[in-house]
């Protein structure tokens, strides 16, 4: 279940680098006259304090709405959703991207992938599973997401333009 993260600003600003980070919904409480930051994508929003109960329901509701809408999913017949679009994926891939959009923003090490794609055939070549990945990125690259490389560990799908300063694409 996700839920919205509801941090103080400007007092918890670095919980706020945290969870823009890791892809956390998020929604920022104002405090006093200071200037609201500027939000970097559709999972953040911001009210100021003090705010009206009916107020604060119906930003997280709009937030999780846009959580619902964002998040890629892949069905059991390899189509993979998001944002109201669809993308038919080939056998070969769709347990793949699977994975990766079950774990949105998330790491999926590389002896999980290779065991999706070649399962009980044994190990394939070490490009193998590097082509297999170049292959869906260019096939999903329509839709609007990008599969990140995080280097001797693994990959994990996330929106193209999103924030992952600690890993190269």
């Amino acid at each position: 279940m996700v839920e919205v993260r509801m941090l103080r600003w400007p007092s918890e600003a670095p919980a706020l680098e945290h969870c823009r980070a890791r892809g956390v919904p998020r929604l920022l409480m104002v405090e006093g006259p200071v200037s609201p930051p500027t939000c970097v994508d559709a999972l953040e929003d911001w009210v100021r304090l003090p705010v009206d109960r009916a107020d604060l329901q119906a930003r997280r509701a709009m937030l999780l709405a846009r959580v619902g809408s964002t998040t890629p999913s892949v069905d059991a017949d390899g189509i993979l959703r998001v944002d109201g679009r669809y993308l038919a994926l080939p056998p070969a891939e769709a347990p793949m991207a699977r994975a990766l959009a079950a774990a949105y923003r998330r790491l999926v090490h590389r002896q999980e992938l290779i065991d999706l794609a070649w399962p009980g055939t044994g190990l394939p070549s070490r490009n193998a599973l590097d082509l297999r990945v170049l292959r869906l990125r260019r096939r999903i690259a329509p839709l609007g997401l990008i599969i990140r490389t995080v280097w001797g560990k693994g990959h994990l799908m996330d929106a193209d333009g999103g924030d992952a300063p600690e890993m190269a694409a």
